[in-house]
């Protein structure tokens, strides 16, 4: 038995595609628009996307380009000549169908005479007239265009920075259950009152590492007392250069360790 496929269109790109009956995702063969089919019987179309805010925007926009006219496909320059035409062959029926029925009457000679330069001057008013309003509307079809595509970019622009926040906050809760799974685990924070580091006795900051629970803390001499010479040794001596948390220089916030995670403090002096 032959499965039935129900036709929709892409709401992103007008793409025709077919999904089977009780499908509820597919994806756009064209642009690769992931699809939420949420009724069998209405059709009804989403872009899948995991944040609900970003989903009702997305929807939203879908949704009023849908009801909003198309304003480019009732704009026609060409139009406009046709009716420009169209008055003057009336006019010019006024005037040659009356020469025809009246002949060489004296009311077919009075259509003669005003007649033919009535129909020319009827066509040098009309069509030049025509041709400015088919300029103008040539104008205005560009300008609408430029105005849609600016639309368009600004929605482009406006959903990425949604998506960007998304995929920040997502970023930040799975850093948070990151987190929460270390310190379950034993791990404890580097202790952020010896930031700035830089310049501190590394004797006091030895002890307040410790006192966080950290249990595996090295303290090595950069040896550099002849480099500095005795003035600016005077300034440098004990002072802490670097430290790293398992061999990477330690960043003020940085995620939480385990308590035997090597830490090595450098400091100057001999």
């Amino acid at each position: 038995m032959a499965i039935k496929l129900t036709p929709i269109q892409c709401p992103q790109c007008g793409q025709s595609l077919s999904f089977r009956p009780g499908q509820r995702k597919i994806i756009c063969t064209s642009c690769g628009t992931n699809i939420l089919v949420e009724d069998d019987h209405q059709h009804i179309v989403r872009h899948i996307i995991e944040s609900e805010p970003v989903l009702a925007y997305d929807t939203k926009r879908i949704n009023s380009q849908q009801n909003v006219p198309d304003i480019l496909s009732q704009m026609d320059p060409d139009q406009v000549m046709r009716k420009a035409t169209k008055v003057w062959l009336i006019i010019v029926a006024c005037f040659v169908i009356p020469m025809l029925l009246f002949g060489n009457t004296g009311l077919g000679g009075f259509f003669v005479l005003f007649g033919l330069p009535i129909i020319l001057l009827s066509a040098m008013i009309i069509f030049p007239i025509a041709a400015g309003k088919k300029e103008e509307m040539i104008k205005k079809i560009e300008e609408e265009r430029k105005r849609q595509e600016i639309e368009r970019k600004k929605e482009r622009e406006e959903f990425e920075r949604r998506e960007k926040e998304r995929r920040r906050k997502e970023e930040e809760l799975k850093r948070q259950e990151r987190i929460r799974m270390l310190i379950e685990e034993g791990a404890v924070f580097f202790p952020e009152v010896v930031f700035p580091y830089e310049n501190k006795d590394y004797r006091a900051v030895r002890n307040i590492i410790a006192a966080s629970g950290f249990t595996n803390i090295s303290c090595i001499s950069l040896n550099d007392g002849n480099r500095l010479g005795i003035q600016l040794l005077r300034y440098k001596q004990n002072r802490v250069e670097k430290i790293t948390v398992d061999g990477k220089t330690v960043a003020k916030g940085a995620e939480p360790y385990f308590p035997d995670v090597p830490v090595i403090i450098t400091y100057h002096g001999n």
